[in-house]
């Protein structure tokens, strides 16, 4: 959800998942306070691609890493239902 949040903070358009991972490094405690961090490192045409770190604030280790790419959906209009 982080990766689409900020993907639309920076393209303003609604965006539909292309390829999305994730890899595991580590584990977190309940309670454990982690720090999330998101950016867009690229963006080209209608794509756009987000990475996701999860580090564990106490030193800074790596739980996990996310990798995604978003494509601009253009929405259009609907049209007016039929009077048949």
């Amino acid at each position: 959800m982080i990766g689409v949040f900020v993907t639309y903070s920076f393209t303003s358009s609604n965006q539909v998942t292309v390829n999305f991972s994730i890899s595991y490094h580590s584990t977190a405690k309940v309670q454990e306070e982690v720090e999330v961090e998101a950016k867009v490192i690229g963006k080209k045409n209608e794509l756009a691609s987000v990475i996701v770190q999860v580090r564990k604030k106490e030193n800074a280790e790596m739980v996990a890493l996310g990798k995604l790419w978003f494509s601009a959906v253009k929405m259009k209009a609907r049209e007016p239902a039929s009077k048949l």
